[in-house]
């Protein structure tokens, strides 16, 4: 799914989880965000260079994006959290329970979505070479391209329209 749409599902999982608290709403949505923001320095480069975006990765920021969009690597966050929020119980702790949550919704979302051969060994296991993924379906229509597929246009809907219905 695009940044945009994780951050919608971010959002609508954070009203149903801290009702009261735009904050902690918020930093979901952030947290749901923060496996694809390792994309925006070479999104920013390829766009200044004028190359579409996105179509020449490092072997670097393959590394990047396969760690953060790892579902073990989000789990053992979560368990670091839990060690955090015995040690340190604040406020601070629950904006970062609330990242931390946010985060571990992306990658099952992405393994339903994430199809593209351009994006190589995508596994979503990492440190583990097994490819994770379901169906054939890629939510871009072309490298570079931020705007939504019909599906996803719904799927952004239903996340808004719960996140509204459940904050105010």
């Amino acid at each position: 799914m695009q940044t945009y749409t994780h951050a919608v599902l971010g959002a609508a999982l954070g009203a149903t989880l801290f009702p009261d608290n735009l904050v902690l709403q918020g930093s979901c949505a952030v947290g749901a965000m923060v496996p694809d923001l390792v994309y925006v320095p070479q999104y920013l480069i390829d766009v200044a260079i004028r190359r579409k975006p996105l179509t020449t990765l490092s072997r670097r920021l393959l590394t990047v994006r396969e760690v953060s969009h790892s579902i073990p690597f989000w789990t053992a966050a979560v368990m670091g959290m839990s060690i955090v929020a015995s040690i340190w119980p604040n406020f601070l702790s629950a904006m970062a329970w609330s990242i931390t949550i946010g985060g571990l919704t992306h990658p099952p979302i992405d393994v339903f979505t994430h199809n593209d051969p351009l994006l190589g060994s995508y596994g979503m296991l990492w440190p583990f070479r097994i490819r994770l993924r379901i169906g054939s379906w890629d939510y871009r229509k072309s490298h570079g391209d931020l705007t939504p597929k019909p599906f996803e246009v719904l799927v952004d809907c239903l996340a808004l329209f719960t996140f509204v219905y459940l904050s105010f």
